[in-house]
């Protein structure tokens, strides 16, 4: 699971840019995150480690595109935080602190995971939370969600 988190992380989404301890910590943090929670999605054929390394896989996906694992980014205009570019009101479904969430980097990760189970979860399938996470509505921004969801797929392939 590492070598393809740290592949997905370092090669396909940042082509190299990012500093390699940047890379690995956050590697470390999505797998021990993805091992520690619930799978955030089950994938056909896959048993329940590859659901987790599934899981993973989409998080780095989604937060690389968020935040390129910087957890001190603001976005929106002031109105998210942290790695996984979070809201302050959602905050609160996650269970961490939101001070945490703009300075501490696996517990950024930690909270945009359980925000992004939130969001699956309340909308019944991946796509549609993943359009929630990104739009507030379940089924929004399909396009996004889409090309994401390829390029995770790609690492949990590997």
């Amino acid at each position: 699971m590492i070598f393809a988190l740290i592949h997905l992380i370092s090669v396909t989404l940042s082509h190299g840019s990012m500093p390699q301890d940047t890379v690995t910590e956050s590697a470390f943090s999505l797998r021990d995150i993805a091992l520690e929670e619930p799978v955030l999605l089950h994938v056909n054929g896959l048993d329940e480690f590859g659901d987790r390394k599934a899981s993973a896989c989409l998080t780095a996906t989604w937060f690389y595109r968020e935040s390129a694992f910087d957890p001190t980014v603001v976005g929106d205009k002031g109105t998210s935080f942290g790695i996984p570019q979070m809201k302050a009101e959602h905050a609160v479904l996650t269970g961490i602190d939101l001070i945490l969430i703009k300075t501490n980097r696996k517990e950024s990760i930690r909270a945009g995971y359980r925000l992004l189970r939130h969001e699956i979860k309340r909308c019944k399938n991946v796509s549609d939370g993943l359009g929630a996470y990104a739009t507030g509505f379940c089924g929004g921004a399909q396009e996004k969600v889409k090309h994401r969801l390829n390029i995770a797929k790609g690492c949990w392939s590997m």
